[in-house]
């Protein structure tokens, strides 16, 4: 009988260290899946944070006030909803419209994005009201893969204004697109076609 109270004794510190590690592992498991989980919270945060979302009046680009309009331009940008590869099948792009005050103190201001077809036909209008870029702020408009309504050879067509000398803006598409394992990725810079100037006095 001693003996085997003995053995009893002598196994309880063996049990207790067995349950101790497993505690301490499965406390360790707890602690990476919540640092896991949170983790992904904030990488999903930030993508939420870049997702394209249609220019709306904020602190960079707001609807713009009556302005004297000094200086204003016309700017034609080719656009790609598609290019053709191998035996002409069609490759489909998303396009991306950038416009860029690229002035460090003045505002510019946007009275028309209007976006073409190939055949040059009107296919929407995206500037209800003229819209201020602040000082060296952006905006942009997106024309998804999946609509083609453009074609090969569509283009969007910026006018833009200011009532002060106005440090050239960047105005251009990006077109991007992958499939399989393909990729295709260029940009496309806006041509001037238009440009009225007006006496600031008159």
């Amino acid at each position: 009988m001693d003996e085997r109270h003995d053995n009893e004794i002598t196994s309880r510190p063996t049990d207790w260290k067995f349950i101790s590690t497993l505690i301490a592992v499965m406390a360790v498991m707890v602690a990476s899946l919540l640092i896991l989980l949170n983790l992904q919270k904030s990488v999903s945060h930030v993508e939420a944070q870049l997702d394209y979302r249609a220019p709306t009046g904020s602190a960079s680009h707001d609807q713009a006030p009556a302005i004297q309009r000094v200086k204003s331009q016309s700017v034609y940008v080719p656009v790609y909803s598609h290019v053709y590869v191998r035996d002409g099948s069609p490759f489909r792009l998303t396009a991306t419209l950038s416009i860029r005050n690229t002035d460090p103190a003045r505002p510019l201001v946007v009275d028309r994005v209007a976006y073409y077809d190939s055949a040059g036909l009107l296919v929407r209008e995206y500037v209800d009201a003229s819209i201020t870029v602040a000082p060296h702020a952006t905006i942009e408009y997106l024309i998804k893969e999946q609509d083609v309504s453009g074609g090969s050879g569509a283009n969007f067509v910026v006018d833009w204004a200011t009532e002060n000398p106005l440090a050239r803006p960047v105005i251009e598409a990006v077109m991007i697109g992958t499939a399989s394992n393909q990729g295709i990725s260029f940009i496309c810079p806006g041509v001037v076609v238009s440009e009225v100037m007006a006496d600031a006095a008159g």
